[in-house]
Protein backbone atom coordinates (compact mmCIF):
# COMPACT_ATOMS: atom_id res chain seq x y z
CA UNK A 1 0.00 0.00 0.00
CA UNK A 2 1.32 3.63 -1.04
CA UNK A 3 1.70 5.74 1.62
CA UNK A 4 0.95 9.56 0.50
CA UNK A 5 2.65 12.75 2.92
CA UNK A 6 0.60 13.42 5.49
CA UNK A 7 1.37 17.45 3.83
CA UNK A 8 0.56 16.12 0.36
CA UNK A 9 -2.98 14.49 1.85
CA UNK A 10 -4.11 17.87 3.78
CA UNK A 11 -3.11 19.79 0.85
CA UNK A 12 -5.12 17.58 -1.19
CA UNK A 13 -8.09 17.69 1.61
CA UNK A 14 -7.97 21.68 1.43
CA UNK A 15 -7.97 22.14 -2.17
CA UNK A 16 -10.96 19.98 -2.01
CA UNK A 17 -12.63 21.46 0.60
CA UNK A 18 -11.81 24.97 -1.29
CA UNK A 19 -13.33 24.31 -4.28
CA UNK A 20 -16.55 22.70 -2.64
CA UNK A 21 -16.54 25.86 -0.49
CA UNK A 22 -16.29 27.82 -3.75
CA UNK A 23 -18.90 25.50 -5.63
CA UNK A 24 -21.87 26.45 -2.74
CA UNK A 25 -20.27 30.12 -2.48
CA UNK A 26 -21.28 30.04 -6.51
CA UNK A 27 -25.00 28.45 -6.04
CA UNK A 28 -25.68 30.59 -3.48
CA UNK A 29 -24.63 33.87 -4.87
CA UNK A 30 -26.79 32.77 -8.05
CA UNK A 31 -29.76 31.43 -5.66
CA UNK A 32 -29.30 35.51 -3.54
CA UNK A 33 -29.47 37.05 -6.79
CA UNK A 34 -32.30 35.27 -7.99
CA UNK A 35 -34.33 35.76 -4.21
CA UNK A 36 -33.66 39.58 -4.76
CA UNK A 37 -34.88 39.65 -8.14
CA UNK A 38 -37.89 37.69 -6.86
CA UNK A 39 -38.12 39.86 -3.82
CA UNK A 40 -38.11 43.35 -5.70
CA UNK A 41 -40.82 41.75 -8.55
CA UNK A 42 -43.13 40.15 -5.99
CA UNK A 43 -42.78 43.62 -3.49
CA UNK A 44 -43.85 45.61 -6.97
CA UNK A 45 -46.48 43.04 -7.67
CA UNK A 46 -47.99 43.39 -4.00
CA UNK A 47 -48.27 46.84 -4.32
CA UNK A 48 -50.28 47.17 -7.37
CA UNK A 49 -52.41 44.64 -6.59
CA UNK A 50 -53.28 46.94 -3.09
CA UNK A 51 -53.46 49.27 -5.27
CA UNK A 52 -56.37 48.50 -7.93
CA UNK A 53 -58.08 46.23 -5.22
CA UNK A 54 -58.43 49.35 -2.87
CA UNK A 55 -59.64 51.38 -6.07
CA UNK A 56 -62.70 48.89 -6.89
CA UNK A 57 -65.94 50.43 -6.83
CA UNK A 58 -68.87 49.31 -4.63
CA UNK A 59 -71.77 50.23 -7.09
CA UNK A 60 -72.93 47.47 -9.84
CA UNK A 61 -72.85 47.19 -12.65
CA UNK A 62 -68.82 47.39 -12.83
CA UNK A 63 -67.59 44.27 -15.06
CA UNK A 64 -67.09 45.70 -18.61
CA UNK A 65 -70.15 48.23 -17.90
CA UNK A 66 -70.94 50.89 -15.86
CA UNK A 67 -73.14 53.26 -15.14
CA UNK A 68 -71.35 55.91 -17.01
CA UNK A 69 -71.23 53.93 -20.53
CA UNK A 70 -75.05 53.52 -20.19
CA UNK A 71 -76.42 56.43 -21.92
CA UNK A 72 -73.99 55.75 -25.06
CA UNK A 73 -74.69 52.24 -25.35
CA UNK A 74 -78.93 53.32 -25.32
CA UNK A 75 -78.02 55.68 -28.19
CA UNK A 76 -76.06 53.15 -30.52
CA UNK A 77 -78.99 50.24 -29.58
CA UNK A 78 -81.03 52.56 -31.96
CA UNK A 79 -78.02 53.62 -34.60
CA UNK A 80 -74.71 51.72 -35.17
CA UNK A 81 -75.23 48.49 -33.27
CA UNK A 82 -78.99 48.41 -34.24
CA UNK A 83 -78.30 44.93 -35.58
CA UNK A 84 -77.11 43.08 -32.35
CA UNK A 85 -79.42 45.01 -30.01
CA UNK A 86 -82.33 43.05 -32.25
CA UNK A 87 -80.80 40.04 -32.30
CA UNK A 88 -80.35 40.20 -28.43
CA UNK A 89 -84.37 40.58 -28.26
CA UNK A 90 -84.97 37.83 -30.68
CA UNK A 91 -82.20 35.51 -28.62
CA UNK A 92 -82.81 36.66 -25.09
CA UNK A 93 -81.49 34.20 -22.77
CA UNK A 94 -80.66 35.24 -19.35
CA UNK A 95 -77.18 37.27 -20.26
CA UNK A 96 -79.01 39.47 -22.41
CA UNK A 97 -81.70 39.73 -20.12
CA UNK A 98 -78.95 41.10 -17.62
CA UNK A 99 -78.08 43.69 -19.84
CA UNK A 100 -81.64 44.66 -20.46
CA UNK A 101 -82.13 45.16 -17.06
CA UNK A 102 -78.80 47.01 -15.78
CA UNK A 103 -79.52 49.71 -19.31
CA UNK A 104 -83.27 49.94 -17.41
CA UNK A 105 -84.40 49.70 -20.97
CA UNK A 106 -88.61 50.77 -21.94
CA UNK A 107 -90.53 50.13 -24.88
CA UNK A 108 -88.57 52.80 -26.63
CA UNK A 109 -85.22 50.41 -26.74
CA UNK A 110 -87.63 47.42 -27.78
CA UNK A 111 -88.40 46.28 -24.21
CA UNK A 112 -91.22 43.20 -24.12
CA UNK A 113 -91.13 42.74 -20.54
CA UNK A 114 -90.84 45.22 -17.14
CA UNK A 115 -87.23 45.72 -15.79
CA UNK A 116 -88.02 43.42 -12.70
CA UNK A 117 -88.94 40.71 -15.39
CA UNK A 118 -85.51 41.29 -16.87
CA UNK A 119 -83.93 40.87 -13.97
CA UNK A 120 -86.33 37.50 -12.40
CA UNK A 121 -84.92 36.30 -15.80
CA UNK A 122 -81.29 36.75 -15.02
CA UNK A 123 -81.92 35.59 -11.48
CA UNK A 124 -83.29 32.28 -12.63
CA UNK A 125 -80.49 31.79 -15.46
CA UNK A 126 -78.43 32.21 -12.21
CA UNK A 127 -79.53 29.96 -10.28
CA UNK A 128 -79.89 26.67 -12.68
CA UNK A 129 -76.61 27.25 -14.27
CA UNK A 130 -75.16 27.16 -10.27
CA UNK A 131 -77.64 24.05 -9.24
CA UNK A 132 -77.68 22.29 -13.08
CA UNK A 133 -74.55 20.35 -12.14
CA UNK A 134 -72.83 20.97 -15.44
CA UNK A 135 -69.56 22.72 -15.69
CA UNK A 136 -70.39 26.42 -16.02
CA UNK A 137 -67.48 28.93 -15.06
CA UNK A 138 -67.78 31.33 -12.38
CA UNK A 139 -66.03 33.88 -14.14
CA UNK A 140 -68.56 33.73 -17.15
CA UNK A 141 -71.59 33.50 -14.70
CA UNK A 142 -70.20 36.99 -13.20
CA UNK A 143 -72.14 39.49 -15.55
CA UNK A 144 -75.34 37.25 -14.25
CA UNK A 145 -74.66 38.52 -10.79
CA UNK A 146 -73.31 41.69 -11.52
CA UNK A 147 -75.39 43.08 -14.15
CA UNK A 148 -78.46 41.92 -12.43
CA UNK A 149 -77.44 42.89 -9.38
CA UNK A 150 -80.33 44.31 -7.75
CA UNK A 151 -82.50 41.83 -8.74
CA UNK A 152 -81.43 39.39 -6.84
CA UNK A 153 -82.76 37.93 -3.20
CA UNK A 154 -79.59 37.95 -0.63
CA UNK A 155 -80.04 34.04 -1.00
CA UNK A 156 -79.61 34.01 -4.23
CA UNK A 157 -76.30 36.43 -3.90
CA UNK A 158 -75.31 33.61 -1.22
CA UNK A 159 -75.67 30.81 -3.45
CA UNK A 160 -73.59 32.46 -6.60
CA UNK A 161 -70.77 33.19 -3.69
CA UNK A 162 -71.12 29.64 -2.20
CA UNK A 163 -70.95 28.26 -5.91
CA UNK A 164 -67.35 30.40 -6.26
CA UNK A 165 -65.79 29.10 -3.28
CA UNK A 166 -66.56 25.52 -4.82
CA UNK A 167 -65.21 25.98 -7.43
CA UNK A 168 -62.68 28.71 -6.90
CA UNK A 169 -61.02 27.05 -3.66
CA UNK A 170 -58.50 28.98 -1.98
CA UNK A 171 -57.02 30.97 -4.89
CA UNK A 172 -57.21 31.82 -8.19
CA UNK A 173 -55.11 29.65 -10.43
CA UNK A 174 -53.27 31.79 -13.00
CA UNK A 175 -52.06 28.89 -14.96
CA UNK A 176 -54.80 25.78 -16.13
CA UNK A 177 -52.18 22.81 -15.99
CA UNK A 178 -53.91 20.80 -18.71
CA UNK A 179 -54.28 23.60 -21.34
CA UNK A 180 -50.78 24.98 -21.03
CA UNK A 181 -48.07 22.44 -21.80
CA UNK A 182 -46.10 25.18 -22.65
CA UNK A 183 -45.03 28.19 -20.50
CA UNK A 184 -47.13 30.97 -21.39
CA UNK A 185 -48.90 33.87 -20.38
CA UNK A 186 -51.26 33.59 -17.62
CA UNK A 187 -54.38 33.13 -17.45
CA UNK A 188 -56.35 33.34 -14.22
CA UNK A 189 -59.71 31.51 -13.38
CA UNK A 190 -61.79 33.01 -10.90
CA UNK A 191 -60.60 36.53 -10.79
CA UNK A 192 -63.85 38.21 -12.39
CA UNK A 193 -66.05 36.16 -10.01
CA UNK A 194 -64.50 37.70 -6.84
CA UNK A 195 -64.57 41.11 -8.53
CA UNK A 196 -68.34 40.75 -9.21
CA UNK A 197 -69.23 39.69 -5.52
CA UNK A 198 -66.11 42.03 -3.73
CA UNK A 199 -67.78 44.50 -1.34
CA UNK A 200 -71.06 43.15 -1.14
CA UNK A 201 -71.02 42.28 2.38
CA UNK A 202 -71.21 38.37 2.02
CA UNK A 203 -67.67 36.96 2.55
CA UNK A 204 -65.84 40.50 1.46
CA UNK A 205 -62.15 38.61 3.54
CA UNK A 206 -62.53 35.48 0.94
CA UNK A 207 -62.76 37.97 -2.47
CA UNK A 208 -60.47 40.02 -0.73
CA UNK A 209 -57.74 37.53 -0.27
CA UNK A 210 -58.63 36.14 -3.76
CA UNK A 211 -58.02 39.41 -5.42
CA UNK A 212 -55.22 40.28 -3.87
CA UNK A 213 -53.11 37.05 -4.50
CA UNK A 214 -54.42 36.27 -7.79
CA UNK A 215 -53.49 39.97 -8.90
CA UNK A 216 -50.54 40.04 -7.53
CA UNK A 217 -49.36 36.14 -8.87
CA UNK A 218 -50.74 37.12 -12.54
CA UNK A 219 -48.96 40.11 -12.64
CA UNK A 220 -45.61 38.98 -11.56
CA UNK A 221 -46.22 36.21 -14.02
CA UNK A 222 -46.84 38.55 -16.52
CA UNK A 223 -43.97 40.14 -16.17
CA UNK A 224 -42.23 37.46 -18.61
CA UNK A 225 -44.39 38.44 -21.30
CA UNK A 226 -43.97 42.27 -20.32
CA UNK A 227 -40.16 41.84 -21.31
CA UNK A 228 -40.80 39.99 -24.21
CA UNK A 229 -42.84 42.42 -25.72
CA UNK A 230 -40.97 45.56 -24.79
CA UNK A 231 -42.75 49.03 -25.48
CA UNK A 232 -43.58 47.72 -28.99
CA UNK A 233 -45.76 44.82 -27.93
CA UNK A 234 -44.22 42.34 -30.02
CA UNK A 235 -43.86 38.59 -29.29
CA UNK A 236 -42.31 36.91 -32.50
CA UNK A 237 -42.12 33.69 -32.29
CA UNK A 238 -44.26 33.26 -29.27
CA UNK A 239 -47.21 35.13 -30.78
CA UNK A 240 -48.61 31.76 -31.62
CA UNK A 241 -48.49 30.15 -28.64
CA UNK A 242 -49.82 32.64 -26.30
CA UNK A 243 -53.18 32.34 -27.93
CA UNK A 244 -53.67 28.91 -29.23
CA UNK A 245 -52.73 27.78 -25.02
CA UNK A 246 -55.27 30.22 -23.42
CA UNK A 247 -54.39 33.33 -24.46
CA UNK A 248 -53.17 36.40 -22.00
CA UNK A 249 -55.49 37.59 -19.16
CA UNK A 250 -57.01 40.10 -21.57
CA UNK A 251 -60.99 39.73 -19.65
CA UNK A 252 -59.50 39.99 -16.18
CA UNK A 253 -57.09 43.43 -16.66
CA UNK A 254 -60.45 44.70 -18.79
CA UNK A 255 -62.99 44.04 -16.20
CA UNK A 256 -60.28 45.69 -13.39
CA UNK A 257 -60.02 48.77 -15.36
CA UNK A 258 -63.59 48.98 -15.78
CA UNK A 259 -64.49 48.41 -11.47
CA UNK A 260 -62.24 50.87 -10.89
CA UNK A 261 -61.99 53.59 -13.84
CA UNK A 262 -58.01 52.96 -14.30
CA UNK A 263 -55.28 52.63 -17.10
CA UNK A 264 -55.01 48.82 -15.34
CA UNK A 265 -55.67 47.52 -19.03
CA UNK A 266 -53.34 49.42 -20.91
CA UNK A 267 -50.68 48.90 -17.88
CA UNK A 268 -50.42 45.92 -17.58
CA UNK A 269 -52.02 44.29 -20.48
CA UNK A 270 -49.33 43.07 -23.04
CA UNK A 271 -51.99 42.79 -26.12
CA UNK A 272 -53.27 46.60 -25.64
CA UNK A 273 -49.41 46.75 -27.33
CA UNK A 274 -49.31 43.92 -29.72
CA UNK A 275 -50.93 45.05 -32.89
CA UNK A 276 -47.76 47.58 -33.13
CA UNK A 277 -45.62 44.42 -34.09
CA UNK A 278 -48.56 42.75 -36.37
CA UNK A 279 -48.75 45.87 -38.34
CA UNK A 280 -44.80 45.74 -39.29
CA UNK A 281 -45.13 42.09 -39.78
CA UNK A 282 -47.86 42.11 -42.30
CA UNK A 283 -46.44 41.57 -45.67
CA UNK A 284 -47.38 44.21 -48.23
CA UNK A 285 -49.25 41.42 -50.94
CA UNK A 286 -51.58 38.75 -50.65
CA UNK A 287 -50.27 35.08 -51.04
CA UNK A 288 -52.67 31.99 -52.57
CA UNK A 289 -51.28 28.54 -50.93
CA UNK A 290 -51.31 25.76 -52.57
CA UNK A 291 -53.46 26.75 -55.35
CA UNK A 292 -56.73 27.36 -53.44
CA UNK A 293 -57.67 30.20 -55.40
CA UNK A 294 -57.91 32.31 -51.88
CA UNK A 295 -54.95 34.85 -51.39
CA UNK A 296 -54.31 35.98 -47.85
CA UNK A 297 -52.19 38.42 -46.29
CA UNK A 298 -49.58 37.14 -44.42
CA UNK A 299 -47.48 37.65 -40.96
CA UNK A 300 -43.58 37.34 -41.56
CA UNK A 301 -41.76 35.08 -38.59
CA UNK A 302 -44.75 33.64 -36.76
CA UNK A 303 -44.61 30.39 -34.95
CA UNK A 304 -41.06 29.11 -35.60
CA UNK A 305 -39.80 31.67 -38.00
CA UNK A 306 -42.91 30.57 -40.03
CA UNK A 307 -44.75 32.83 -42.25
CA UNK A 308 -48.43 32.33 -41.55
CA UNK A 309 -51.99 33.99 -43.14
CA UNK A 310 -54.24 34.98 -40.43
CA UNK A 311 -56.83 32.54 -41.83
CA UNK A 312 -54.66 29.68 -40.48
CA UNK A 313 -55.18 30.91 -36.72
CA UNK A 314 -59.09 30.04 -37.42
CA UNK A 315 -61.58 30.24 -33.85
CA UNK A 316 -58.21 31.37 -32.63
CA UNK A 317 -57.85 34.01 -35.24
CA UNK A 318 -61.09 35.26 -34.47
CA UNK A 319 -60.85 35.75 -30.59
CA UNK A 320 -57.30 37.90 -31.60
CA UNK A 321 -59.15 40.00 -34.24
CA UNK A 322 -62.32 40.33 -31.40
CA UNK A 323 -59.75 41.55 -28.58
CA UNK A 324 -58.19 43.62 -31.21
CA UNK A 325 -61.69 45.25 -32.07
CA UNK A 326 -62.16 45.87 -28.64
CA UNK A 327 -58.92 47.20 -27.68
CA UNK A 328 -59.38 49.74 -30.50
CA UNK A 329 -62.81 50.49 -29.17
CA UNK A 330 -60.71 51.11 -25.64
CA UNK A 331 -58.05 53.84 -26.79
CA UNK A 332 -60.93 55.37 -28.59
CA UNK A 333 -62.43 56.11 -24.77
CA UNK A 334 -59.46 57.16 -23.69
CA UNK A 335 -59.22 59.64 -26.47
CA UNK A 336 -56.48 58.02 -28.62
CA UNK A 337 -58.02 58.03 -31.67
CA UNK A 338 -54.83 57.70 -34.33
CA UNK A 339 -54.20 54.26 -32.47
CA UNK A 340 -57.95 53.05 -32.64
CA UNK A 341 -58.35 53.44 -36.23
CA UNK A 342 -54.72 52.15 -36.62
CA UNK A 343 -55.82 49.22 -35.02
CA UNK A 344 -59.25 49.24 -36.68
CA UNK A 345 -56.92 49.02 -39.82
CA UNK A 346 -55.34 45.84 -38.98
CA UNK A 347 -58.85 44.69 -37.77
CA UNK A 348 -60.08 44.66 -41.14
CA UNK A 349 -56.97 44.44 -43.45
CA UNK A 350 -55.74 41.51 -41.59
CA UNK A 351 -59.04 39.62 -40.71
CA UNK A 352 -61.35 40.58 -42.67
CA UNK A 353 -63.32 42.99 -40.09
CA UNK A 354 -64.82 42.26 -36.95
CA UNK A 355 -66.10 38.82 -36.64
CA UNK A 356 -69.62 38.12 -36.17
CA UNK A 357 -70.56 38.50 -33.10
CA UNK A 358 -74.50 37.53 -33.31
CA UNK A 359 -76.79 38.30 -29.89
CA UNK A 360 -73.35 38.20 -27.72
CA UNK A 361 -74.00 40.88 -25.12
CA UNK A 362 -70.25 41.36 -23.73
CA UNK A 363 -69.50 42.00 -27.27
CA UNK A 364 -72.39 44.57 -27.72
CA UNK A 365 -71.09 46.24 -24.41
CA UNK A 366 -67.39 46.58 -25.42
CA UNK A 367 -67.16 46.85 -29.57
CA UNK A 368 -67.60 49.84 -31.48
CA UNK A 369 -67.78 49.76 -35.59
CA UNK A 370 -68.17 53.08 -35.78
CA UNK A 371 -64.27 53.80 -35.31
CA UNK A 372 -62.68 54.75 -39.11
CA UNK A 373 -60.22 52.48 -40.55
CA UNK A 374 -57.15 54.55 -40.92
CA UNK A 375 -53.60 52.39 -42.61
CA UNK A 376 -50.40 53.29 -41.60
CA UNK A 377 -49.65 55.82 -44.26
CA UNK A 378 -52.62 57.67 -43.39
CA UNK A 379 -51.40 57.72 -39.51
CA UNK A 380 -47.97 58.81 -40.63
CA UNK A 381 -46.23 55.29 -39.43
CA UNK A 382 -42.29 55.06 -40.97
CA UNK A 383 -41.31 53.01 -43.27
CA UNK A 384 -38.60 51.54 -41.56
CA UNK A 385 -39.14 50.83 -37.68
CA UNK A 386 -37.20 49.42 -35.06
CA UNK A 387 -38.95 47.29 -32.45
CA UNK A 388 -37.36 46.74 -29.21
CA UNK A 389 -35.21 49.56 -29.63
CA UNK A 390 -35.63 53.09 -27.50
CA UNK A 391 -35.08 56.04 -29.56
CA UNK A 392 -34.53 58.26 -27.07
CA UNK A 393 -32.24 56.63 -24.70
CA UNK A 394 -30.30 55.14 -27.73
CA UNK A 395 -30.04 51.65 -26.85
CA UNK A 396 -32.03 48.43 -26.71
CA UNK A 397 -35.23 48.39 -24.84
CA UNK A 398 -35.94 47.99 -20.84
CA UNK A 399 -38.58 46.74 -19.06
CA UNK A 400 -39.60 48.04 -15.62
CA UNK A 401 -36.76 46.56 -13.88
CA UNK A 402 -34.30 47.31 -16.29
CA UNK A 403 -34.00 43.89 -18.11
CA UNK A 404 -33.33 44.00 -22.03
CA UNK A 405 -37.24 43.54 -23.43
CA UNK A 406 -38.55 43.43 -27.30
CA UNK A 407 -38.08 41.49 -30.08
CA UNK A 408 -35.28 43.15 -31.41
CA UNK A 409 -36.82 43.69 -35.22
CA UNK A 410 -35.98 46.12 -38.01
CA UNK A 411 -39.14 46.00 -40.42
CA UNK A 412 -38.66 47.90 -43.68
CA UNK A 413 -40.81 48.56 -46.78
CA UNK A 414 -40.41 50.70 -50.04
CA UNK A 415 -44.15 51.47 -49.47
CA UNK A 416 -47.36 50.81 -47.33
CA UNK A 417 -49.66 50.79 -49.35
CA UNK A 418 -48.48 48.97 -52.80
CA UNK A 419 -48.71 45.48 -52.95
CA UNK A 420 -45.02 45.40 -55.04
CA UNK A 421 -43.54 47.08 -52.34
CA UNK A 422 -39.88 45.75 -51.53
CA UNK A 423 -40.34 44.19 -47.63
CA UNK A 424 -37.17 43.31 -45.26
CA UNK A 425 -37.30 42.01 -42.03
CA UNK A 426 -34.05 42.05 -39.68
CA UNK A 427 -33.91 40.18 -36.66
CA UNK A 428 -31.27 40.09 -33.88
CA UNK A 429 -33.02 38.50 -30.90
CA UNK A 430 -32.00 39.21 -27.38
CA UNK A 431 -33.28 36.45 -25.93
CA UNK A 432 -35.77 33.20 -26.53
CA UNK A 433 -39.33 33.80 -26.33
CA UNK A 434 -40.88 30.29 -25.48
CA UNK A 435 -39.80 26.51 -24.82
CA UNK A 436 -40.37 25.29 -27.75
CA UNK A 437 -37.25 27.16 -30.10
CA UNK A 438 -36.12 25.63 -32.88
CA UNK A 439 -32.57 26.14 -33.62
CA UNK A 440 -32.93 27.36 -37.29
CA UNK A 441 -33.79 30.94 -36.31
CA UNK A 442 -34.49 33.41 -38.82
CA UNK A 443 -31.92 36.35 -39.22
CA UNK A 444 -33.41 38.44 -42.17
CA UNK A 445 -35.71 37.85 -44.82
CA UNK A 446 -36.42 40.03 -48.23
CA UNK A 447 -39.49 39.74 -49.94
CA UNK A 448 -41.30 41.17 -52.75
CA UNK A 449 -43.84 40.45 -55.00
CA UNK A 450 -44.75 37.23 -53.61
CA UNK A 451 -41.12 36.19 -54.09
CA UNK A 452 -38.87 35.68 -50.75
CA UNK A 453 -35.72 36.24 -52.04
CA UNK A 454 -33.92 36.14 -49.00
CA UNK A 455 -34.84 33.82 -46.24
CA UNK A 456 -34.17 30.98 -43.78
CA UNK A 457 -33.53 27.59 -45.89
CA UNK A 458 -31.95 24.31 -44.78
CA UNK A 459 -33.67 22.61 -41.92
CA UNK A 460 -37.15 23.70 -42.77
CA UNK A 461 -39.65 22.79 -41.09
CA UNK A 462 -43.70 20.82 -42.27
CA UNK A 463 -46.17 19.72 -39.96
CA UNK A 464 -43.44 16.94 -39.16
CA UNK A 465 -39.85 18.12 -39.62
CA UNK A 466 -37.56 16.51 -42.00
CA UNK A 467 -40.34 15.39 -44.33
CA UNK A 468 -38.97 15.42 -47.87
CA UNK A 469 -39.66 18.70 -49.20
CA UNK A 470 -40.82 17.77 -52.61
CA UNK A 471 -43.26 15.03 -51.34
CA UNK A 472 -46.90 14.57 -52.20
CA UNK A 473 -48.06 15.70 -48.81
CA UNK A 474 -45.15 17.50 -47.21
CA UNK A 475 -47.53 18.58 -44.72
CA UNK A 476 -47.61 22.19 -44.78
CA UNK A 477 -49.33 23.30 -48.16
CA UNK A 478 -46.55 26.22 -48.13
CA UNK A 479 -43.55 24.68 -48.17
CA UNK A 480 -43.77 23.16 -51.81
CA UNK A 481 -44.29 26.49 -53.34
CA UNK A 482 -42.49 28.48 -50.45
CA UNK A 483 -39.21 26.74 -49.54
CA UNK A 484 -38.75 26.07 -53.33
CA UNK A 485 -38.02 29.54 -53.80
CA UNK A 486 -35.39 30.08 -51.03
CA UNK A 487 -32.05 31.04 -51.78
CA UNK A 488 -29.86 30.90 -48.91
CA UNK A 489 -29.85 31.10 -45.22
CA UNK A 490 -28.29 33.96 -43.17
CA UNK A 491 -27.55 33.92 -39.56
CA UNK A 492 -24.98 35.00 -37.31
CA UNK A 493 -25.54 35.53 -33.42
CA UNK A 494 -22.96 37.75 -31.54
CA UNK A 495 -23.47 38.00 -27.84
CA UNK A 496 -21.51 40.72 -26.08
CA UNK A 497 -20.07 40.05 -22.55
CA UNK A 498 -20.96 43.09 -21.03
CA UNK A 499 -24.54 42.97 -21.67
CA UNK A 500 -26.80 41.36 -18.55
Amino acid sequence: MKIVPKSVAVKSFLTLLLTVSLTVLLFACRETASSESDGVTRSWADEEAKKVVAAIRREHPRIYLTPERIPALKAQALTSKVGPWKQMHQRMGGKQAALFYAMEIGPELGAKMSRNDYGRMAAKALMDAISGGGKASPDDLAILYDWAHDALTQEEKRAFVDFCKKRIGKEIRIHNEKAHGYRTSPKPEGMIAALAFYRDGIDDRYAEQLLLKGIRDTLQDNLAMEQVAGKDGGFADGTYYLFQLGGPPFNSFLALTTATGSSFFFDHAVFSRLPNQLIQALLPFAIERAKTGKASRYFATFHDNWTSTTSDYGSVGSGMATNMAITAAEFRRKGDEKTASLYMWLVKEAFGGIPYQAENPVSFVLLDETIPSLGPKEVGLPLAEALGWDEKAGEIDRDRFGKKAGIGWVAMRSAWNDPNATYALFKAEPFYYHGHMHHDSLAFMIAKGEELALARSGNYMCWYEGGPLRDKNPGWPQAANFFTRTISTNNLLVFDPKED
